[in-house]
């Protein structure tokens, strides 16, 4: 499904694995549809999925922590909540102005049933 182009597939659910996979605080990456997508369950068992990737240097997020509430970035650290928005970048300090990104890493409806 690599090279599949059709955009008319876009915007439709898809299995992305068994619910039981993914425990509560962990996290994967898996390919979807052409592009990786950031799974996991956070600490209160519920499912999030992100575009697996930060939107710094490009790094994958699954190469990162969970610490099953937010996944950091292993390369300067950023980390981003279930919702894919960033909530902390280390390097900033208390007075620098910022307004943290979304990452493009933004959140994809995900669902967990029995399994």
């Amino acid at each position: 499904m690599d090279n599949l182009k059709a955009e008319l597939l876009r915007g439709l659910w898809y299995v992305a694995c068994p619910g039981a996979e993914i425990k509560p605080g962990a996290m994967t990456g898996k390919k979807l549809m052409g592009g990786m997508v950031l799974l996991g369950r956070d600490k209160a068992g519920k499912v999030f999925a992100l575009r697996d990737i930060c939107p710094h240097r490009g790094i994958p997020l699954r190469h990162g922590k969970f610490d099953g509430e937010t996944a950091q970035c292993c390369y300067h650290g950023w980390r981003f909540d279930t919702d894919g928005v960033c909530v902390d970048i280390p390097s900033t300090h208390e007075d620098q102005p910022s307004t943290f990104p979304r990452s493009p890493a933004a959140p994809i409806p995900s669902w967990s049933g029995r399994g």
